[in-house]
């Protein structure tokens, strides 16, 4: 039967939650040796205390939630410059 689970014993709970949509980033850049403070806009913005991550590239920084449509990140260091690379958010650290 979909939904019972009435036999589980043991068990973790996991959570499902809605797409992260982000819809503005300010500013779009910073000096490559980081500490730029990045507003973030968007939706669906959950809590998940370290877990709730900017990533800039492949480096990934943790969070300050504000609300459910808002958030503030610190840029890493980077060595890469002069092109853009991938913003991305994550709440799960993945």
């Amino acid at each position: 039967m979909a939904g019972d689970f009435s036999d589980v014993s043991n068990s973790v709970p996991f959570r499902y939650y809605p797409p992260t949509r982000i819809y503005a980033i300010y500013p779009r850049y910073g000096p490559k040796d980081g500490e730029t403070v990045v507003q973030v806009w968007g939706e669906n913005f959950l809590n998940f205390d370290d877990n709730t991550r900017c990533a800039f590239g492949s480096k990934s920084v943790v969070a300050t939630y504000i609300n459910s449509n808002y958030m503030i990140c610190v840029s890493p260091f980077s060595d890469v410059v002069e092109k853009p690379i991938p913003f991305t958010v994550s709440l799960n650290n993945q």
